[in-house]
């Protein structure tokens, strides 16, 4: 897992008995550390596609050997993430959504979403991340936390995305949502991380090579009524 990743969870502000959506859960790093931290009465973990639940299945397998019977302490969905309508259910929702993924992409030219047979697919993502961000948004119980992050440095995917989410539930909802800043959440952090400036609506961890970690996008959100 990249050494950014865990600061989605970490910005989360986990409490005893939350119960927490991971909205596009896969592979299953942040859901086991969300696990780790022994304070959510329950977990979602939810994917599109049946392979990518199972990934999901393998990641806690090798950590968490009787995970299997813990009822609905750790429940897996299969739902598209956009269509997900549970409202008041959930007061923590974790949004890391399908992106570019920047770093992957320099590293691995098999299946590379920059290649030309995958332009169409790769302009279409920012309207995808903006659905499913809308749809946590519109779930989230009241005092609740959602944390939208990508592995991207494109600022449309990051914050473009959070303002044309917002844009829509401020303009089709009653829901009132307040961007929470990060600076001083993170500020202990500033020396294992570097973070970049100039963001509207988060924080952007940069890439560092030697520490394995970057780039990663967060956004904290919080309904607010």
């Amino acid at each position: 897992m990249d050494g950014g990743s865990i600061l989605p969870v970490f910005a989360l502000d986990l409490k005893l008995g939350d119960r927490v959506l991971d909205m596009c859960s896969a592979p299953g790093g942040k859901a086991l550390a969300t696990l780790q931290t022994l304070l959510p009465e329950s977990l979602v973990c939810n994917d599109i596609q049946e392979s990518r639940i199972k990934k999901i299945h393998n990641v806690m397998s090798e950590y968490i050997s009787d995970y299997q019977s813990w009822g609905s302490r750790l429940m897996f969905t299969q739902m598209n993430a956009r269509h997900i309508n549970e409202p008041d259910v959930y007061n923590k929702i974790l949004v890391d959504v399908p992106c570019t993924n920047d770093r992957h992409s320099l590293e691995n030219n098999e299946n590379n979403i920059f290649k030309p047979t995958r332009a169409k697919e790769r302009l279409q993502l920012p309207e995808i991340q903006a659905e499913i961000l809308k749809s946590a948004l519109m779930n989230i119980a009241v005092n609740g936390t959602v944390v939208y992050s990508t592995c991207s440095l494109s600022p449309i995917q990051n914050d473009g995305v959070v303002k044309m989410a917002l844009k829509k539930i401020w303009e089709e909802t009653n829901h009132q949502i307040i961007v929470k800043d990060l600076t001083k959440q993170f500020e202990p952090l500033k020396s294992l991380y570097s973070f970049g400036k100039g963001l509207k609506f988060g924080q952007m961890v940069m890439p560092f090579l030697p520490l394995n970690y970057g780039p990663l996008y967060l956004s904290k959100l919080v309904r607010v009524k």
